[in-house]
């Protein structure tokens, strides 16, 4: 496949490349922002494809359509109440609970899937 130009999903790969180590970082609902490692995370993977000679073609989402809005609104809601539970679990003094429940709230999924 050398030499080939390969074209990727680019949402579906950077929300891959969140989720997985080393830019996974389960607090990331809570403090904001975006991860820390995602930086230099893309820049490793840029080099892998460079090192095999292949070139990565990302294709972005096109215009929304009807009703994405409103059901990123829905899923968008869903996210805010399973962070609001992570932070009453916080607020309760049970760490290891919270820091599962931040990660798991999808909130900056969300947020990820809202900025084409």
């Amino acid at each position: 496949m050398q030499n080939a130009v390969i074209a990727i999903e680019a949402t579906n790969y950077l929300q891959h490349m969140m989720d997985e180590p080393p830019a996974h970082e389960p607090l990331l609902a809570a403090l904001g922002g975006e991860p820390i490692a995602l930086k230099l995370h893309i820049h490793q993977e840029l080099d892998r494809w460079k090192e095999n000679k292949m070139r990565p073609l990302f294709v972005f989402d096109g215009q929304s359509v009807v009703g994405k809005d409103e059901m990123r609104l829905r899923a968008a809601k869903t996210a805010l109440n399973h962070t609001k539970k992570a932070w009453e679990l916080y607020a309760e003094n049970q760490p290891s609970p919270a820091v599962k429940a931040f990660g798991s709230s999808g909130m900056i999924n969300q947020a990820c899937q809202g900025h084409h």
